[in-house]
């Protein structure tokens, strides 16, 4: 998957320092907000795996955002990345609790943000390449499998089940502008 990054910070220096750092590890879609109403509006919106986090922003602060994320299960499917002064061990290990996975102090520290965000975004550059590798050897078999036989289809709630002689393979119903592509391989 592509990092999509939320900087949500009240100090626009900070944020322009922590897009400047993200741009050099190769990450190209971010995102900015200054207080936390913006951050949450960003957010519901879904667009965003890897979250850099003032805990100092007004409206709604920093611990309240991420409050609202852990109740709702938000916290997993984010990666969250602190950027404080307010660092405490105490504070650490509450944050680790509602699922942060790192933490950047203030005044910005370079060697912190490449201990600390640059393995994240690389795991996350590493999981659009595995997902990229599964489509395309997924599709490798889904084009022989079509060209050898004709399957019986069927639709069941939010998928499509292709029945042939030896298996059965279920595809989303969002999944069909890839199935088209398939169709065009297949002719």
């Amino acid at each position: 998957m592509l990092v999509k990054a939320l900087i949500a910070d009240d100090s626009p220096i900070m944020r322009k320092i922590v897009r400047a750092n993200l741009e050099k590890a190769n990450v190209k879609l971010i995102k900015e907000s200054k207080n936390g109403e913006e951050t949450m509006a960003t957010l519901k919106q879904g667009e965003v795996n890897l979250l850099f986090l003032d805990l100092n922003m007004p409206e709604p602060n920093g611990w309240e955002i991420l409050d609202k994320l852990h109740k709702g299960g938000k916290t997993s499917e984010l990666s969250v990345i602190i950027i404080s002064n307010e660092m405490g061990e105490g504070s650490k290990e509450n944050l680790q609790k509602m699922g942060v996975v790192g933490f950047i102090p203030k005044p910005f520290n370079i060697q912190a943000f490449q201990e600390v965000a640059v393995p994240i975004v690389e795991s996350i550059h590493n999981e659009e390449k595995k997902e990229r590798l599964f489509d395309a050897q997924r599709e490798e078999e889904l084009i022989t499998l079509f060209a050898n036989e004709t399957p019986l289809c069927s639709i069941e709630g939010g998928y499509l089940f292709f029945e042939f002689k030896e298996s059965v393979v279920k595809i989303e119903k969002k999944e069909l502008a890839k199935m088209a592509i398939l169709e065009k391989k297949i002719l």
